[in-house]
């Protein structure tokens, strides 16, 4: 290569101010939205306050890394909240009149049993085959992440979707009057093996530690609300109702 051609490398490379080669990069402000929940304002940035402790802690600070945020959570949650983080429950739903759109007697998720499941159980991930619009299912949505949001340190909901295996009959989730749910879809069996020490804490919070960095990036602890409006325009592929 010729000394004019290292010339001119040189010569660009120089023309880039260094201070924009070692300036951190900025993180925009997500949008943080509460139904109940107090917000914190600090140094103009707004925060959830999922425990509703008054102060930021490192869970709750978007600033920091999905994987710092983790580690702090996992340190204040109980072996039953760490327990219901690992099912993935079918929805509890309310038979209702029949309406449009394959599933149609099973519109209306029981919330009563809901709330006993996330509060109680620390169940914190549901799956639904009911077939709804968008617009109705962003709707059923804020009001499982509402009932999320009163939990001991504000959870959110993750929610998996099949509407084209809709379900025909109501989801096997039964509670007593003590808020006991079926053997299936209760933590029990990982919570009496946890203190037994036939599995170790350490493992448990391997298993728990991926599910909430995939709810922290995805943003779900800073706003777990999907706008009915904007739901309405997603298009369906198939079987979506109307």
């Amino acid at each position: 290569m010729s000394n004019s051609r290292l010339s001119s490398i040189w010569l660009i490379g120089v023309a880039i101010p260094a201070g924009l080669l070692l300036a951190p990069s900025i993180k925009a402000d997500p949008q943080v939205e509460s139904r109940s929940g107090p917000i914190l304002t600090l140094d103009g940035h707004r925060f959830r306050d999922l425990d509703r402790d008054g102060r930021l802690d490192a869970y709750e600070d978007w600033r920091l890394s999905p994987e710092r945020r983790t580690d702090d959570l996992l340190g204040r949650m109980t072996l039953t909240e760490k327990a219901g983080t690992m099912l993935h429950v079918a929805l509890p739903t309310i038979e209702t009149a029949a309406g449009p759109g394959i599933g149609r007697t099973f519109e209306r998720s029981d919330l009563a049993r809901i709330t006993t499941m996330v509060r109680l159980h620390g169940i914190t991930s549901f799956g639904s085959r009911t077939a709804l619009s968008p617009r109705r299912f962003a709707e059923q949505n804020a009001a499982l992440q509402a009932i999320g949001e009163t939990s001991r340190l504000g959870i959110p909901i993750t929610i998996t979707t099949d509407p084209d295996k809709a379900m025909r009959a109501a989801p096997r989730v039964q509670t007593n009057g003590r808020g006991r749910i079926g053997d299936g879809d209760t933590p029990a069996p990982i919570i009496a093996a946890g203190r037994a020490g036939r599995v170790a804490q350490a493992r448990i919070d391997a298993s728990v530690r991926p599910i909430m960095i995939a709810k922290f990036v995805s943003g779900l602890f800073e706003n777990p609300y999907a706008a009915p409006v904007a739901a309405q325009a997603t298009r369906c592929r198939s079987n979506c109702g109307t």
